[in-house]
């Protein structure tokens, strides 16, 4: 669950900075600052030693995750291997740009002893009049193409909407909106029923300090009516006098059920800001430690 919080907000990231700035875009996502080479981040299990928490020899279950840039900031590759019993599970995305464009990703799936069947998706991208990215496009075994998301934009260039799954059979409508302060921070994430919105606050150095998502019945198989709004998750962030991301503190609470979830992350920087540790804990014990070794060009 904590993986999927912190995926959906690196999309979010990602889509409400558009294409005018990909190296922003990118760097953004990631919480990078300067000219980033490579990163790459390995998760352990938490161990104490001399009253000091460390990285045990364990992977947790987030395993590792390899993101390569080119020196314009843009991301040409990820690749994660997570830990499952007796095999591990890879991905490897490759992205290919047209100049500062990123035209055609590249995605395949495979568990170490090759079981099931490895998997492999390749994707296009259509740009508008503007510059700005219009649709994204899946390639079907035959060599057609159907869309798979597309892209609207405001007079400013803002992302307002996105269209998920459009086509297809057995493909699912949905879309999501977005909404905008005057500075261009994205403050309101939601689709067009309105129901399930997720909120975001900054402050004014427009860093994200607080991102508000509600939680839907259907994530509980003990809740009997699906698609109603069942709890809430906050995650606060934090940063010092630099600037600098120090903590994130999460709250999960199911409203029915007066239960509260708490956790935190606490952040080491290198000399360029970027962090290079996290802590996690949950509920005031150590659960993993996350090394992130950071090459520059």
């Amino acid at each position: 669950m904590r993986n999927r919080i912190i995926l959906l907000i690196s999309l979010l990231l990602q889509i409400a900075c558009g294409q005018s700035d990909k190296q922003t875009e990118d760097l953004q996502k990631y919480e990078l600052k300067g000219n980033v080479k490579s990163i790459e981040y390995a998760t352990y299990k938490a161990v104490e030693e001399s009253g000091r928490i460390v990285a045990g020899e364990e992977l947790s279950y987030e395993g590792t995750k390899k993101i390569l840039f080119n020196k314009k900031g843009n991301v040409t590759e990820i690749a994660t291997s997570e830990p499952l019993p007796n095999r591990f599970l890879n991905t490897k995305t490759t992205y290919i740009y047209e100049g500062d464009r990123l035209v055609r990703e590249e995605y395949e799936e495979y568990y170490t002893d090759h079981r099931p069947k490895d998997k492999r998706m390749s994707y296009i991208y259509e740009y508008d009049n503007e510059g700005h990215k219009s649709k994204k496009k899946i390639i079907l075994p035959n060599g057609s193409t159907r869309d798979e998301i597309i892209y609207k934009y405001n007079s400013k260039g803002q992302l307002i909407r996105t269209e998920e799954n459009i086509a297809g059979e057995y493909l699912v409508f949905s879309e999501k909106n977005y909404q905008y302060d005057e500075k261009g921070n994205l403050i309101v994430l939601g689709a067009d029923d309105k129901k399930f919105n997720e909120f975001f606050k900054y402050n004014e150095n427009n860093q994200l300090i607080e991102h508000r998502t509600p939680i839907i019945s259907d994530e509980y198989s003990s809740d009997p009516i699906p698609d109603i709004k069942v709890g809430e998750r906050i995650e606060y962030s934090e940063y010092d006098s630099k600037g600098n991301l120090i903590g994130k503190r999460n709250t999960t609470t199911k409203l029915e059920d007066k239960w509260i979830e708490v956790s935190y992350s606490r952040y080491e920087s290198d000399s360029k800001g970027n962090w290079v540790k996290r802590i996690y804990f949950q509920d005031a014990t150590p659960k993993s430690v996350t090394i992130r070794t950071i090459e520059y060009y």
